[in-house]
């Protein structure tokens, strides 16, 4: 039935909680691990009170209770993700191209321990230190490398990955499909047999939450396959951020499937291959409309029942067009955090516009820095 909740078979209560507390110690266990004080209190506590495993006390709950933890839990805050990522080891970043607002970031980033810094840049080391310069920046530390034009800077960028002398890939001054050519190079790109797609993550100020829109970067109209495949992409990114059972919204204008209307048939589609147990530890429901994915209010005056109504984590837009306008439409008219990154590659790219914040940029390296080696 479309919107109806995966519900997979446990050969027994023991290897059911096994399973649960690999999900946990895997999945978001790294990031829960890393904060301290309070915050971890808090965060543990929230799956306590429920009966939740974390590896340090018996389960004493039922599947429902575990359920019941999740639902309580949703993703981190960007404060949180700023911090869990500090806790990560410094990661090797590759930026190619840079400007004032980059550098600013890069610079906050090294502070924070979060990152070493190669800086790949057309004009090498004269061009950096002016850029820098109005700012007083210091560059201490950085690695700069001089590059033939904004199509060359992508390209080594992309190569220093590729070859191990970087951990992550940056998109800082260059062009989007100058970056997006190189990163995408059937031979020199970063491709790893997966599909490649964008996840914006966005935490509202109103809301006090934190959302995944994707795939609104990489894929323009992208087919059921791909839908899925995209959904399997966003999958480890909320685990990582603290969802052991991450809840998907398959989006669309309406919440009941119309022949008329594809992206409709295709989120009940979406939902159908989630019941079957096919993207494992999660709940889909769709189609669902923006209203009643994120408040529960709404859901309940529509007669929505759906673990997921309300309470979405992942928005899986019908294509690049809906999910850039929402992703913009949520930055520029209201008050929010942003950060960008491109799952399905073979390591973490941060994928920026050039027109965002310094705090923007910042998020998005610890997005991928919080996530290097686990995707």
């Amino acid at each position: 039935m479309p919107g109806a909740r995966a519900a997979p078979a446990r050969a027994s209560r023991t290897t059911g909680s096994n399973r649960r507390l690999r999900a946990v110690n895997n999945d978001y266990g790294p990031a829960r691990k890393l904060l301290v004080g309070r915050e971890r209190q808090t965060f543990e506590s929230r799956l306590h009170a429920r009966g939740f495993r974390t590896g340090f006390e018996p389960a004493g709950r039922s599947r429902r209770g575990d359920r019941e933890a999740a639902d309580a839990m949703g993703l981190m805050l960007f404060e949180a993700i700023r911090r869990a990522a500090a806790g990560c080891g410094r990661k090797r970043i590759a930026v190619a191209g840079t400007d004032e607002a980059a550098i600013e970031a890069l610079v906050a980033a090294r502070n924070m321990g979060l990152a070493e810094l190669v800086l790949v840049e057309a004009g090498g080391q004269e061009s950096a230190q002016r850029i820098a310069g109005p700012s007083g920046a210091s560059l201490d530390g950085f690695r700069i490398v001089a590059a033939d034009g904004v199509e060359a800077a992508a390209v080594e960028a992309v190569r220093l990955v590729r070859d191990g002398e970087a951990d992550i890939c940056m998109k800082g001054s260059v062009p989007t499909d100058a970056f997006m050519r190189a990163v995408l190079d059937r031979d020199r790109g970063l491709r790893s047999g997966r599909l490649i797609s964008h996840a914006a993550v966005l935490t509202s100020a109103r809301l006090k939450r934190t959302f995944i829109v994707t795939d609104g970067g990489v894929n323009i109209a992208p087919s059921l396959e791909e839908k899925a495949e995209i959904l399997r992409n966003a999958l480890p990114l909320a685990r990582a951020l603290g969802s052991p059972r991450p809840k998907v919204a398959v989006m669309a204008a309406v919440e009941k499937p119309n022949p008329k209307m594809p992206a409709t048939m295709d989120a009940a589609a979406l939902a159908g291959m989630a019941a079957r147990g096919e993207f494992g530890e999660c709940d889909v429901g769709g189609p669902l409309a923006l209203d009643n994915a994120v408040s529960e209010e709404d859901a309940r005056k529509k007669g929505i029942e759906h673990p997921v109504a309300g309470r979405a984590e992942i928005l899986l837009v019908p294509d690049i067009h809906s999910g850039n306008l929402m992703a913009k439409a949520i930055m520029y008219f209201s008050e929010c955090e942003f950060g960008g990154i491109v799952m399905g590659t073979r390591a973490p790219v941060a994928f920026l516009s050039r027109a965002d914040s310094a705090a923007t940029r910042l998020n998005s390296i610890a997005l991928a820095v919080l996530t290097a080696g686990g995707l």
